[in-house]
């Protein structure tokens, strides 16, 4: 495939991804309009809702990536890539809770929590001094580890954890990062984009759309989408044995 054919398969595939988040948005309770907050917010959300919730910053997330890789900004892909990353471990961290009998306790306090946050006004801010709560990282690794691979968790634990720490220095501009848009021959930092990288992050992008696709048939499974959760998989192995996958 040429640069052109990979971002158009890509695209296709996302596409699909943006269609299962209406199917599993339309499969659950609807938001409310709240007048004080003059924001929509749910009154009862459950850890399917925070699932959906995390999908749809995905979906956007890789749109996002689509555009900036066409462009050469792999700077900012990279930064979106971590948000990404961050997302789907949450997700599989919440879906390892929906294989047990009841929904763990701990599990269920995170749900809450990522509820109960709002945007506060800077004064608030200011006055209270206080952070809210979110998911450990460090309780989020193992749990994905033993989602992703029961039997051996542990290469897939240690993975999920260097992905996230190699796209956090995207976020946190370091030095090494900001040193790959150095170009030795002329000297000079491509801040404007670095077209001869778009091979390299289309396959990154095919990697994390293949994890969403993944767990996006899982979620397509509980919410008994099977037709969906039928189009997902294929897609899933439509991507695996492209060019744009095979060649990461």
């Amino acid at each position: 495939m040429n640069d052109s054919e990979r971002f158009d398969f890509l695209k296709k595939h996302i596409a699909l991804l943006e269609r299962a988040v209406h199917e599993f948005n339309r499969a659950l309770p609807q938001p409310d309009f709240f007048a004080t907050l003059k924001r929509f917010r749910y009154k009862n959300p459950t850890p399917l809702t925070f699932l959906v919730l995390k999908m749809s910053r995905i979906v956007a997330g890789l749109y996002a990536m689509l555009t900036l890789t066409k462009s050469g900004l792999f700077q900012d892909a990279g930064g979106v890539c971590r948000i990404i990353y961050e997302c789907i471990h949450d997700i599989e961290f919440i879906m390892d809770g929906l294989t047990k009998d009841s929904f763990p306790p701990e599990k269920q306090e995170v749900v809450d929590n990522f509820f109960k946050k709002e945007i506060s006004t800077p004064e608030a801010m200011l006055n209270t001094m206080s952070k809210s709560p979110t998911i450990p990282r460090k309780k989020i690794y193992p749990t994905v580890g033993r989602f992703l691979s029961p039997q051996n968790p542990d290469r897939p634990q240690r993975i999920v954890k260097v992905l996230e720490e190699v796209m956090s220095g995207y976020i946190h501009a370091a030095y090494s990062h900001i040193m790959e848009m150095y170009e030795g021959i002329s000297k000079t930092f491509m801040m404007s984009g670095a077209i001869g990288r778009i091979s390299a992050w289309t396959n990154q992008i095919a990697l994390i759309t293949h994890s969403a696709l993944n767990d996006f048939s899982i979620l397509a499974r509980e919410l008994n989408l099977s037709q969906l959760e039928v189009e997902l998989i294929s897609a899933r192995n439509e991507l695996e044995d492209s060019d744009v996958y095979k060649s990461i």
